[in-house]
């Protein structure tokens, strides 16, 4: 879409197959890295009281709570079939994307470590 003359004004609607929840990209990354993430869960209902009560004091907090509950109750389920109809292009699957990621981050560690 980027170098496509036909997408230029035009919003290009992307994603993948994987639609999963944060908590699951959360889980799949903890069994793929063999370490425990540190996740800290706040309830939606403190979150909606917690941003404007933060906006005069700290307003990027406050735009991050906002954004948290906005992301929370909505639905951002993806169908890539229009996308594929226009763009007919392969897509990865989350699980190896990660493994890779993870693969790339631990080589550079390691690199770093013996250093």
């Amino acid at each position: 879409a980027l170098t496509d003359p036909k997408a230029v004004g035009k919003t290009v609607k992307i994603g993948g197959y994987d639609n999963c929840s944060k908590m699951e990209v959360v889980q799949l990354y903890e069994r793929l890295s063999g370490r425990k993430a540190k996740v800290t869960r706040l309830p939606l209902a403190l979150l909606r009281i917690m941003s404007p009560l933060f906006r005069p004091f700290q307003p990027g907090l406050s735009q991050v709570f906002a954004f948290t509950v906005w992301s929370e109750t909505n639905d951002f389920t993806f169908d890539p079939s229009e996308l594929l109809k226009e763009y007919p292009i392969p897509l990865t699957r989350l699980e190896p994307w990660v493994e890779e990621s993870v693969a790339a981050f631990n080589a550079r560690f390691a690199g770093m470590a013996a250093a």
